[in-house]
């Protein structure tokens, strides 16, 4: 059997948890820093659920450092929740354009 290590974002701080990862060295330069750290959480289980999220999220912003095309879906993603804007209206306005 071949055992394969698998990344740990996970790291504990004082009294909570923050995620961190690596930039690869050839993002470096666009990026510009070599870690990216965020907050995890005050418990192990906040912070193992906020690591899809924060793996996405840099992995998109390798793609973009190495100078990829992202899809509508993932510029969405990227910009985050739009400011005055809930899902009701976003509901109403598919149904306007009858794609529900």
């Amino acid at each position: 059997m071949v055992f394969r290590k698998v990344p740990n974002y996970i790291v504990k701080a004082r009294a909570s948890y923050q995620l961190q990862r690596g930039v690869p060295s050839d993002c470096q330069a666009q990026v510009g820093k070599k870690k990216w750290k965020e907050p995890g959480g005050k418990t192990l289980n906040e912070a193992r659920a906020r690591v899809p999220g924060f793996i996405a999220r840099t992995d998109l912003e390798i793609r973009q450092a190495r100078g990829e095309q992202l899809t509508l879906e993932e510029r969405l993603i990227q910009q985050g929740p739009l400011a005055g804007v809930g899902a009701g209206d976003l509901t109403r306005c598919l149904s306007r354009l009858r794609i529900t």
